[in-house]
């Protein structure tokens, strides 16, 4: 009886041995797992980062273009309004008028076009970061 009981005894601790190691190789796997996901994190609040202070900039960017735009505009709608009202005639203020009209939809189509390509191109650069860690 005592053999068998040696037997036992020896079959119960190589057992245990042998899951004593699988509960390591999977605690080694877990850690290396937890590692890599620590680092991907770091890549990604990194990347995260350097996104929104582009984005923000561009942000800004845009802001200070569309500014100098309405600047602009105001400025010339004025001078067209004072030129107007020292037109001798009605006829006269009608034709500056039209005229003044169409250069003002020309130039804010022109200026939204631009206000528009600019606000594209910052917000490519933004996402950049992400196009190389994807």
């Amino acid at each position: 009886m005592a053999a068998t009981a040696k037997k036992v005894e020896t079959k119960v601790e190589n057992a245990a041995e042998k899951v004593e190691n699988k509960v390591e190789k999977l605690a080694d796997r877990a850690s290396a797992n937890l590692n890599a996901a620590t680092s991907e994190a770091r890549t990604f609040a990194s990347l995260y980062t350097t996104a929104l202070r582009s984005f923000a900039e561009g942000v800004i960017e845009v802001d200070k273009l569309i500014l100098s735009k309405l600047s602009n505009a105001a400025s010339e709608t004025v001078q067209q309004g004072q030129q107007i009202l020292k037109a001798r005639d009605v006829k006269t203020a009608i034709a500056m008028t039209t005229v003044s009209t169409q250069s003002t939809l020309d130039r804010n189509v022109s200026d939204t076009k631009e206000v528009l390509d600019l606000a594209n191109a910052r917000l490519q650069e933004s996402l950049e970061p992400f196009k190389t860690y994807a």
